[in-house]
């Protein structure tokens, strides 16, 4: 499921009953133990990672940094306003088969 050799930065929200985010979040910082990694490489991307999950408290923090941030997601070639398009479909068959299909832009001929 994941990529031994990757880091990530885990969203958990907090829920209410009607499972709707109340706008907390834990913030996680993930990576495989097996991480093959050399020590100073895996101590220099835990610290990109740090830095990375730090970015949700300090927009939380400093308005105009989430101003700043949110300007440079918009003014990247690709923002997220098309992302229905780039989510698995899952289709069923009558047989143990699931087939998932992706689009992208390119259609899968890039």
């Amino acid at each position: 499921m994941f990529n031994p050799e990757s880091f990530y930065v885990e969203l958990k929200p907090k829920l209410d009953e009607e499972n709707s985010w109340t706008g907390e979040l834990e913030v996680h910082l993930l990576t495989d133990k097996e991480n093959p990694m050399d020590k100073e490489s895996l101590l220099h991307l835990m610290h990109l990672t740090n830095l990375v999950a730090c970015c949700v408290s300090y927009m939380d923090e400093h308005p105009d940094f989430l101003e700043t941030m949110e300007q440079y997601m918009l003014d990247t070639p690709e923002d997220l306003s098309d992302i229905e398009d780039r989510i698995a479909k899952v289709e069923y068959t009558d047989s143990n088969i699931v087939k998932l299909s992706f689009s992208s832009k390119t259609k899968g001929n890039a």
